[in-house]
């Protein structure tokens, strides 16, 4: 019985997305032309899906992008979105100043594809047909990395 409990924690431990990991996975991405960002980062998204939605989730999109915040966000990046913001009419907007630095680096656009991914996946993962939402980094404004969720 004792054992058993000790595979289930092994299988967790396993199955979790260390920071770690994800830096050099990050750092591949940057220094290897060939790795795709897009299929990487939707390939994270799904599976972290998989690994932290541990109850149904109500079908809203606002209960969806507050699982985004403070469910994957936090594994990923080792903090929540500083801020969601929404028009309450399909549009959010995550907004992070920690991950600022990144956005500002001179070879960026693979971080930012990855970002945007990374939400694609969780999307596509809870049902979401890729037709009916849009994902776009938007910027920094006053410090913080935007990334805007608009559902069609």
């Amino acid at each position: 019985m004792n054992n058993n409990n000790n595979n289930n924690n092994n299988s967790i431990k396993d199955n979790f997305v260390s920071q770690t990991a994800l830096h050099q996975l990050l750092l591949q991405i940057h220094n290897n032309d060939v790795v795709s960002a897009k299929s990487i980062g939707s390939s994270v998204g799904k599976r972290a899906t998989l690994l932290l939605l541990d109850h149904t989730l109500e079908p809203t999109q606002t209960a969806t992008m507050k699982f985004i915040s403070s469910k994957i966000w936090p594994q990923l990046y080792g903090h929540q979105v500083e801020s969601l913001r929404t028009d309450n009419n399909g549009t959010f907007v995550l907004l992070d100043s920690k991950l600022v630095p990144v956005m500002r680096c001179t070879k960026h656009k693979n971080y930012i594809e990855f970002n945007e991914s990374v939400i694609k996946g969780v999307l596509q993962s809870l049902g979401y047909q890729e037709e009916s939402f849009r994902v776009n980094y938007i910027g920094l404004s006053k410090g913080m990395a935007q990334i805007q969720v608009h559902f069609k």
